[in-house]
């Protein structure tokens, strides 16, 4: 790529961010957001008992799935708030250890009350848009293939970790290191190797895996709202914009935070950390609308198209 190409990228590409967030504002994003945050409320704890059902089920270990997504949700969650991601969990806890059994009716249940909150994602998505056929049945199919790669990335998360712990454990002892430790001159070397504990110092709720994690799945989920009509690259921008955003007001919503905290305890009491949830639940969908109209921008006005005939 020259010179005057990526001029001629970077030109476009901040012009497809100010017509986002003019077709942001003219579509009214934020009442959007308002909308599928309602959704997301009353579908959070369904939506979260049928992951951790399914991902457990494939995992074998269902208090493990438990667990870790909420490892991982604290990733997600700002850190001024933590005490909501504990009260979350603990909800969760009575019904899926409960005695009751996990059978067909009840996994229908919760199916039919997580494709509620992707109805408001379908509306938004149609009132940006306008294409129709985000309002067909078909969005129903659309919501099931997003659960279930929702779950497919989890276990393969969860399955990267001990696959990679025993990949390690195993460079660490094998015959190859035993021969090479008898030499004086690697025996240092050799020492600091297998004194690595791999397990305690590779740290998968960082920051850097959940940005990998979360960049690869709403690729795809772009992708796949739009009906694969947005090129890789450019689906690749809109999720790469929403993760940014996200880690970005992750960690300096307790800007904001520290202006409203004390009439927030004031009126809510101990309740105020709901509060923050809440306008945290909607500052995500925010952003993730602007991105949506970034992608939309993309699909009309294509980026890469000149640069792809160029090098064609």
């Amino acid at each position: 790529m020259t010179k005057a190409q990526v001029k001629d990228l970077s030109k476009k590409l901040l012009r497809s961010y100010w017509e986002a967030l003019t077709l942001f504002n003219q579509r009214r994003g934020t009442t959007l957001a308002a909308s599928s945050s309602f959704y997301i409320i009353i579908t959070l704890v369904p939506f979260f008992l049928l992951l951790i059902r399914l991902v457990g089920f494939f995992l074998g270990s269902v208090e493990e799935v438990h667990n870790y997504l909420f490892t991982f949700g604290e990733e997600v969650f700002p850190d001024i708030g933590p005490e909501i991601i504990i009260k979350v969990k603990n909800l969760l806890a009575g019904p899926l250890f409960g005695k009751a059994q996990f059978t067909v009716i009840n996994f229908f249940i919760l199916l039919v009350s997580s494709l509620s909150f992707f109805n408001a994602i379908w509306s938004g998505l149609f009132l940006i848009s306008g294409d129709k056929s985000l309002l067909s049945p078909k969005k129903h199919f659309k919501g099931i293939v997003v659960i279930g790669f929702t779950i497919l990335i989890l276990v393969v998360a969860l399955s990267i970790q001990p696959l990679f712990i025993f990949v390690w454990t195993v460079l660490q002892n094998n015959f190859v290191v035993d021969y090479l430790s008898q030499f004086d001159s690697m025996l240092g070397l050799i020492s600091y190797f297998k004194s690595i504990d791999i397990k305690n110092s590779f740290n998968w709720a960082s920051n850097y895996f959940f940005f990998i994690s979360f960049l690869l799945y709403f690729t795809f989920v772009f992708r796949w709202f739009f009906n694969w009509s947005i090129r890789l690259r450019e689906s690749l921008i809109g999720a790469g914009t929403f993760v940014f955003l996200l880690l970005a007001g992750k960690n300096l919503f307790w800007i904001y935070f520290l202006y409203v905290r004390e009439g927030l305890i004031q009126n809510y009491g101990d309740y105020y950390t709901f509060i923050i949830g809440i306008l945290w639940i909607y500052v995500v969908m925010c952003f993730f609308f602007f991105s949506a109209c970034l992608c939309f921008v993309f699909k009309k006005k294509p980026i890469f198209a000149k640069i792809e005939s160029i090098d064609s």
